[in-house]
């Protein structure tokens, strides 16, 4: 579940255990990945790679400044 989805699910929802559970399925899944992305090596890799890396590293950067904004 991305965040945008979390918030609209629990946007209308009064179960706050439903909701705290929600939240930290998702803080799980964005600490995995970040700590996953920390541990590459970015020197080892290859052009290709490399641009696939900083997309995404830039996806997910977008996406924290659009939360960090509303």
């Amino acid at each position: 579940m991305g965040f945008t989805t979390y918030q609209n699910k629990n946007s209308e929802s009064d179960n706050s255990l439903s909701m705290a559970a929600d939240y930290a399925k998702y803080l799980k899944k964005y600490t995995d990945t970040m700590d996953k992305l920390d541990a590459i090596d970015e020197d080892s890799l290859s052009d290709a790679d490399l641009e696939y890396y900083i997309e995404v590293s830039g996806r997910i950067t977008s996406k924290l400044a659009e939360v960090a904004a509303q």
